[in-house]
Parts: structure tokens; sequence; C-alpha cells
């Protein structure tokens, strides 16, 4: 299954948080970058994380904070999982603050699920309020799935299935992971097995 994920950091200033500034990469908004991002192709895609500098065991892990997401790609996977009925308004990812003291790796993520995310007439840092579930972990690997080269995974092996009560549906996240690489700073694409 090749879906494209991307996530783009929130700094966290007190309880507020401040949305990563696409407008470094030339986009007024996230849901712009995120069209911009839509508008290529797969393969594109697909080369863009290839020649993202690898990430290192020892190197730390680049992002702090929550995450914007956008779901990108035109495979039939990548498509269902665009729909807000299918991801259950999944807005992004917060990485915890609790890092291993070995790699400077977070211990942690948690996904954010949000019934305002895919409401663009709303202010970013609104949209991204929700509740926090589907824990997984974060972790350095030498050899990716895709490609065979350092990723970073965020394997969701132990989280929990999430049931939406409004849309009566059932979203499984056990089992999946994330392997991404940072393209520019704050900027992580990766693919979701």
């Amino acid at each position: 299954m090749k879906i494209w994920i991307i996530c783009g950091l929130l700094w966290l200033a007190g309880d507020a948080c401040t949305p990563f500034d696409v407008s470094r990469y030339g986009h007024k908004s996230v849901d712009q970058f995120c069209a911009k991002l839509n508008s290529l192709s797969d393969a594109q895609l697909k080369e863009l994380h290839a020649n993202a500098p690898l990430p290192s065991s020892s190197g730390g892990f680049p992002l702090r904070g929550c995450s914007h997401r956008c779901i990108a790609g035109s495979s039939f996977a990548a498509i269902v999982a665009k729909d807000p009925d299918n991801n259950l308004g999944w807005g992004g990812k917060c990485f915890k603050w609790t890092l291993n003291p070995t790699t400077g790796v977070p211990t942690q993520l948690i996904n954010i699920f949000s019934p305002q995310y895919d409401n663009s007439s709303l202010p970013d840092s609104e949209r991204v309020k929700g509740v926090q579930q589907a824990h997984a972990r974060v972790y350095y690997v030498e050899h990716s799935r895709g490609d065979n080269k350092p990723a970073w995974r965020f394997d969701h092996g132990g989280a929990e299935d999430i049931f939406d009560p409004v849309r009566k549906s059932l979203l499984i996240v056990q089992g999946f992971n994330d392997e991404m690489r940072e393209v520019r700073p704050g900027f992580l694409l990766g693919e979701y097995f």
C-alpha cells in the first residue's frame, strides 16, 4: 500500500500551537502546501523521499511537538485515506517531549483526530485541536521497507483501534508503520505501510 504521509512541524508555545511556516516554501497555507504535494505524481514523491538526507542512528530525531497532516499520492489507497469518513479526521501527530537518553529520539508519538481538521476555513491552530489516540513507538531503522535505506519508523504495532461514534466507524491502526525522512527542516515525508 503506497500512501505518502507528510508531517510539518508545529512548535509548541505554552498552551498554543504555532503552525509550521509553509511560507518559507512559497505557500500561503498548509492546504496550499498539501495541494502542491498532491500535484506531484507518486514517482515524484518517491524521488523526493529517496533524495532526502538519510537519518543516522546518532543524529537525533528532527521534530518536537505536533504536526499537521497531509496525505498525498494518487494510488487507490491514498485516495481512500484522504476521505474524512475513512481517516476519521486524522489531523497529524504529536511527538512526546520525553527522549530516549541514548538515541535522542522521542519515546512515543500520538495521533490527533479532530472533527474540524478538514474545515479549511478555520485557522490551522484550531484545526489540529482534537483527541489524541493511536500511540506509536518512534525509532531509527537502518533498512527501511520502502527502499532498504535508513529512515525513521513510527510503529503502530500496539496501537488501540479507534471508534468514531458520530460516523459509526472503526479505524484499525494496529500493525501499520510510517517510514519518514526529513526532506527540509521541519518537513518529513514518508510512506505508510
